[in-house]
């Protein structure tokens, strides 16, 4: 079972626990919302906070007497206690039986609560690091490959399935090319300093070359989401020179970058880049993934 489901099956339980104790009228409706109320705002915590913050450990600490307010009613449920007033009328009324019932039930609920606080923060710090690691790894192959990009670049080697899911109805920016592709090499740079300018924190890249070459399923799926925007080759037909980039929102193409015409078909990388397309291009990056953010 997920960590969400089992927070969604907890929440429900106690929710279930008020209502069954407002229905029998054992609980004021001040009592009820401020149990509801404090349950939700530490799901929230427990699923999307951090609970080793003050904050987070006073929700939790709520949570905790909310737990204990349903137990206290439920023990006099059970044994039928009248003119409830406060936990000392407990004190003073209870047998050694029920107190030790009681303690038992506080010590679960409160040791339940901390075991599964625990235990989902646990897993989402092992999946942040995993994913920070498959990052990191990520940059340093992608740096092998293409030596002018920083070392804390933000690109990422995605499959061709999640690729096209991009294209279908993801977000981010998509960039394909391949290492052997000097215009990719040239390109590769500045896309990436684009991304760490804006706080983009993955730049999605596909190696094409393979595809291309076979014109294979992918590559076709690729060519027919991109059609509007692509050139044809000598044979008419659309084609995915590299490097091509693409910044999709929703599913939807926002930004392309598209290099500049100089009516030079021999030009060199070395000379096309000059300062001021250096500074067009950037800008222009950098306002469609402000967009994408946005």
């Amino acid at each position: 079972m997920s960590e969400l489901r089992m927070m969604i099956a907890l929440v429900s339980l106690l929710l279930a626990c008020f209502v069954a104790l407002k229905i029998k009228s054992f609980m004021s409706w001040r009592d009820t919302f401020l149990g509801i109320g404090t349950i939700f705002i530490g799901f929230a915590i427990v699923c999307f906070g951090d609970s080793t913050m003050f904050p987070g450990v006073m929700i939790e600490m709520f949570i905790i007497a909310s737990m204990t307010l349903v137990a206290f009613r439920l023990i006099h449920m059970r044994w039928g206690m009248e003119n409830y007033d406060s936990v000392r009328y407990y004190r003073i009324t209870m047998s050694r039986k029920q107190k030790i019932i009681l303690a038992i039930v506080l010590v679960t609920l409160i040791g339940g609560l901390f075991g599964l606080s625990y235990w989902t923060k646990h897993n989402r710090n092992i999946k942040n690091t995993r994913n920070q690691s498959q990052i990191m790894s990520d940059a340093a192959k992608f740096k092998s490959e293409y030596p002018r990009v920083a070392a804390n670049n933000r690109f990422v080697y995605a499959s061709d399935k999640e690729i096209l899911d991009i294209f279908d109805s993801g977000s981010g920016v998509v960039f394909l090319g391949f290492p052997q592709c000097p215009w990719c090499q040239r390109l590769s740079e500045y896309v990436d300093q684009a991304a760490r300018a804006e706080g983009i924190d993955k730049i999605y890249y596909l190696n094409i070359r393979a595809a291309r070459a076979s014109n294979n399923e992918v590559y076709q799926k690729l060519v027919k989401k991109l059609e509007p925007y692509l050139d044809k080759d000598d044979n008419g037909k659309p084609r995915i020179f590299v490097p091509d980039v693409s910044i999709i929102k929703n599913g939807k193409i926002i930004g392309r970058y598209k290099e500049e015409s100089t009516g030079d078909d021999n030009i060199t990388p070395d000379k096309y880049w000059t300062s001021e397309r250096i500074e067009r291009t950037s800008s222009q990056l950098r306002g469609f993934m402000r967009q994408l953010k946005g």
